[in-house]
């Protein structure tokens, strides 16, 4: 994380209460109360938490709350928690995070993991699937350039999109 912050010249500035709280439930309840702009104005912050709180559930509901925010900065440590195996939920809400992006940093991270997946019907298949079409329209010309490595999984994609519409 000091990575990043240095690379930015940012440093986390916690500007809501309780997001710093010891305890866990507290954080959750600040986290739970962010509007939109709060997201943005302690978003390094809620990087931190998404990486290093020692709370599974705040971690989640920091990572969460990142999708939204539109921010590209995020996409990193939303594909780093995509490729944790041993945290299926993280995994699950970093897919649904990267889809909120909606930039096309998230898309090839997102279009990368939905050609590679081996398998379909599971929860994380699910998850990268509704991932791409909430990303509509910002992923589907990547979709379209890449139909021909998978071309029935990506096409299935592009159809529930265009049922949606």
């Amino acid at each position: 994380m000091v990575g990043i912050w240095l690379a930015c010249g940012e440093a986390p500035v916690v500007s809501e209460p309780g997001l710093g709280d010891p305890n866990p439930e507290d954080r959750k309840a600040a986290l739970y109360a962010l509007e939109p702009q709060g997201v943005r104005d302690n978003l390094w912050v809620l990087i931190d938490m998404a990486q290093d709180d020692p709370e599974p559930t705040v971690r989640r509901l920091a990572m969460g709350l990142l999708g939204p925010s539109e921010d590209p900065r995020v996409v990193p440590l939303l594909q780093e928690a995509l490729g944790n195996w041993r945290d299926t939920s993280g995994q699950l809400t970093a897919a649904t995070a990267l889809g909120n992006v909606r930039h096309q940093d998230a898309c090839v991270v997102l279009v990368d993991a939905w050609i590679a997946w081996p398998t379909e019907g599971d929860a994380l298949a699910l998850a990268l699937q509704s991932a791409l079409i909430a990303s509509d329209p910002v992923c589907n010309p990547l979709m379209h350039a890449r139909k021909s490595e998978r071309p029935q999984r990506i096409g299935q994609v592009l159809l529930a999109i265009s049922r949606n519409r």
